[in-house]
């Protein structure tokens, strides 16, 4: 159950405007409770003016929402959230940071639990040594659904690994062509609980031009590459997993 917070009349919610994206990009960038994941756009200075993010916002194309807490002309807090799903059933808290962290977090949150209405389900994915964050979300209702451990390899390794010749039988690159497949294998290798939490159907597992173009320019301004293939096992296909470099043993919290 979502804690009992008295109202704060002075502060007010509202979507992102341009005369805030410095200050928010900022906030973001610095303060933001949450690791971003793996091969997704950098919160670096520069993101949200970029290009392709900007004819996003100002088309109404871009999936993520990004609201701020202002009290007497000064921004004190932002959280941006997202579609976890096509469906939009599922949607996913990916980055907030707040003076004041409880009281302002919490009104952050109900005005996007209010506001979008088509999600009847929320999810987050939180460092468990950020106990502060935990507290807030627990407070605001959210339960543990899963532990996530993200394993990385260096460089060294990966160097030593790459003077070998591995006996490995043709791999092709992930297309939209192999949706079906992928939903059909995320649906069985998941359990009940999760995947009924992600809603996930085959359109979820196909690349739209402007997310490829912003994974691509991501990559590239990064200089990360993330590598999907099929890796081939006797009697089975298993989809093979891009290598992580956030800290281990996530908590993914649901709210219903």
């Amino acid at each position: 159950m979502v804690s009992d917070l008295p109202s704060t009349n002075d502060l007010m919610i509202r979507p992102l405007t341009y005369r805030d994206v410095e200050v928010v990009e900022q906030r973001l960038c610095h303060e933001g409770i949450h690791d971003q994941g793996f091969g997704l756009p950098s919160l670096g200075n520069g993101w949200m003016t970029s290009p392709l993010h900007l004819l996003q916002w100002l088309t109404g194309m871009s999936k993520q929402r990004i609201y701020v807490a202002e009290r007497d002309n000064q921004v004190l807090g932002v959280v941006q959230v997202a579609p976890f799903n096509e469906n939009r059933t599922t949607w996913q808290v990916q980055q907030l940071a707040a003076q004041e962290f409880t009281e302002v977090g919490t009104q952050l949150l109900r005005h996007c639990f209010s506001t979008l209405v088509e999600a009847r389900t929320w999810i987050v994915e939180i460092n468990i040594d950020h106990r502060e964050a935990l507290d807030l979300y627990r407070q605001n209702g959210f339960q543990p659904l899963a532990h996530l451990t993200y394993w990385q390899i260096s460089v060294d390794q990966l160097t030593e690994l790459a003077q070998g010749t591995p006996s490995l039988p043709n791999l092709l690159k992930v297309t939209n062509a192999d949706a079906r497949l992928l939903h059909e294998l995320d649906t069985m290798s998941m359990p009940a609980l999760v995947r009924q939490v992600f809603n996930r159907h085959y359109r979820d597992f196909q690349t739209g031009l402007l997310d490829w173009l912003q994974h691509g320019l991501a990559s590239w301004s990064q200089q990360v590459q993330v590598h999907r293939a099929y890796v081939f096992e006797p009697q089975r296909k298993v989809r093979s997993r891009p290598m992580h470099s956030i800290p281990p043993k996530m908590d993914t919290l649901p709210i219903g």
